[in-house]
């Protein structure tokens, strides 16, 4: 269906848009990790909410689709904070990503993180913790995002601490079912096995501000 290449906020420009559009790209994935400035320093990302929301819209205004890369449990993080930022990309109009990836953080060896991790002054979420998070996340996510993944596939020789659950999804989907919550991302919502001619499908529009423009969200759903 397209091209898709991975990039950071600061290096979005018109220069950089007109290259990507006759490489013929049509969705650019940001490594945004956090929207708070604070966070993004502590972490040392070069990195803050202004340019976030300046890349995003240069590249909606060009008509690519945006994908952001976040990642909690970030140093200086917790799990409000995680959650409000998680918050701020869904309905702050600066942000709004049409794809998500979450990458929560996870310590490998030779990063600084792993050095202060080892003298305590960094802990990570238990995995209770973070399935917690992630199901209050799934629980506000809007009707026309899609979560692409959760989790990084990393070898778990190599995480000294995080989440060692490779199937981290299958996991959080579970224990939603088993709560009666539902996801309402794009990807949760996908027909897949259970397709049926015979069954009355809408078409639902959602109209909504972001980035200094107006977007239009069409879908095809039962009730």
């Amino acid at each position: 269906v397209g091209i898709s290449i991975e990039t950071r906020p600061d290096l979005i420009s018109i220069e950089e848009i007109k290259k990507l559009r006759e490489f013929g790209v049509t969705m650019v994935e940001l490594g945004v990790q956090n929207v708070f400035d604070h966070i993004l320093e502590k972490n040392k990302t070069n990195l803050n909410s202004e340019k976030v929301a300046k890349a995003t819209q240069l590249l909606k205004d060009a008509g690519f689709k945006v994908m952001y890369h976040l990642m909690p449990n970030l140093l200086g993080a917790n799990f409000k904070k995680d959650f409000q930022s998680f918050e701020k990309v869904f309905f702050d109009p600066k942000f709004k990503p049409d794809w998500i990836k979450i990458y929560p953080v996870e310590v490998i060896k030779g990063t600084q993180l792993y050095q202060l991790y080892r003298k305590g002054k960094y802990k990570p979420y238990s995995t209770k913790e973070l399935i917690e998070l992630l199901i209050e996340v799934k629980k506000i996510v809007p009707g026309w995002i899609r979560i692409a993944r959760i989790l990084r596939d990393i070898p778990i020789e190599k995480i000294e601490a995080g989440c060692k659950i490779s199937n981290l999804r299958e996991v959080i989907k579970k224990e939603m079912e088993k709560r009666k919550i539902k996801c309402n991302c794009i990807r949760c919502k996908e027909v897949r096995e259970n397709y049926d001619p015979k069954e009355k499908v809408y078409l639902f529009r959602q109209d909504y501000e972001a980035s200094g423009g107006k977007e239009i969200f069409l879908s095809f759903e039962n009730k």
